[in-house]
């Protein structure tokens, strides 16, 4: 990471400490986030996207422990993920949640929580430094979420961020939804 990328997460974690909502590259697309912690801003991303309060997000964490204080998580349940990174793809994991907190309530349905490690290097600083984040992709809902940055700023979309972080996304298409609690992938 160069000087202004390091400059940039800075920026970014003061952002997200505050409250406010960023747009930042993942493994998969470009991601649109906020601190899990602050409720206002949750609600605000998802009257960004226009979706439904009754539609799940998901939020990214820093490691495998950390998933354990958020969830009801078996050592099987630890095996398959731990399984499912080390084979290449991307994933966001649904299990079931552990905690409450009103943001917590507000993304999590049915007591089922998705979350994600996502294998980038902005996003290990952020979920590092400045805690769990939101991480949905930086779109209006039931659209096509951004592959790039450049693709980003020529949506209205972008507008709404507080902030955007530059840097590239590696994959390109948004990760596998696998639901570790029915052992079902729900989204390919």
């Amino acid at each position: 990471m160069n000087i202004i990328a390091i400059s940039e997460i800075g920026r970014a974690i003061g952002e997200l400490k505050s409250g406010g909502i960023i747009d930042y590259p993942t493994d998969t697309v470009i991601g649109r986030g906020c601190n899990l912690w602050n409720y206002n801003s949750v609600k605000r991303i998802y009257q960004m996207k226009g979706k439904d309060f009754n539609e799940p997000l998901s939020f990214a964490c820093s490691s495998i422990e950390e998933i354990n204080a958020y969830t009801e998580i078996s050592f099987r349940e630890i095996d398959k993920i731990k399984q499912l990174l080390k084979s290449g793809s991307h994933y966001t994991f649904i299990l079931k949640a552990k905690i409450k907190h009103p943001s917590i309530n507000l993304i999590a349905r049915n007591k089922k929580i998705g979350i994600r490690i996502i294998d980038h290097p902005t996003v290990k600083m952020l979920t590092k430094y400045a805690g769990p984040i939101i991480t949905t992709s930086a779109n209006f809902h039931n659209e096509k979420a951004p592959k790039s940055i450049d693709e980003l700023t020529k949506s209205e979309f972008a507008k709404s961020a507080d902030l955007t972080i530059s840097g590239k996304c590696y994959y390109g298409k948004p990760s596998i939804v696998y639901d570790l609690i029915d052992d079902r992938i729900i989204r390919e």
